[in-house]
């Protein structure tokens, strides 16, 4: 099993230039953990996670990063709280996504994908071709995948 039988081909993607409120509601309407980032050529220029919205676009460790989880659930009251997230959505998707991508090529065997999700801790890799993003793997489509194989062969031996 590679990367192009796995990877969901219909991209719902997002423009750096969009705000983060655009990508919040794209996340939440197509139950997505992630974005990626696509220029106006479909080149893949970063990705906007849940963990980077949470985090509220900092890259240091966790202790410092959960400003506004941790506001939000303790600290403020709730018209600072809205203040501040109306504040962090009217960004720029650019100003909070990574750049630091990890990507893999059609060909990529499932195992390879799986590995790199584990050892890199992501749950999803953009797959890409001719430096165009065509599809992204996640974590669940390697299990389904899996389980895929395991009715397949009860169905086979029986």
């Amino acid at each position: 099993m590679i990367a192009k039988n796995l990877m969901k081909q219909n991209l719902v993607s997002i423009l750096p230039e969009e705000r983060l409120c655009d990508a919040v509601r794209l996340m939440s309407q197509h139950h997505l953990g992630g974005l990626p980032v696509l220029d106006q050529d479909q080149r893949l220029v970063g990705v906007i996670t849940e963990g980077d919205i949470l985090r509220h676009g900092k890259k240091s460790y966790m202790a410092e990063c959960m400003d506004l989880l941790e506001t939000f659930l303790y600290r403020q009251n709730p018209e600072r709280y809205v203040q501040e997230i109306l504040k962090v959505l009217g960004l720029s998707v650019k100003e909070l996504m990574n750049t630091e991508l990890i990507t893999a090529e059609e060909e990529t065997p499932a195992g390879e994908l799986a590995l790199i999700m584990l050892e890199r801790d992501i749950d999803r890799i953009p797959i890409l071709l001719e430096g165009k993003c065509i599809g992204v793997v996640g974590r669940e489509d390697i299990i389904q995948a899996i389980a895929q194989l395991h009715m397949d062969e009860k169905s086979f031996s029986s």
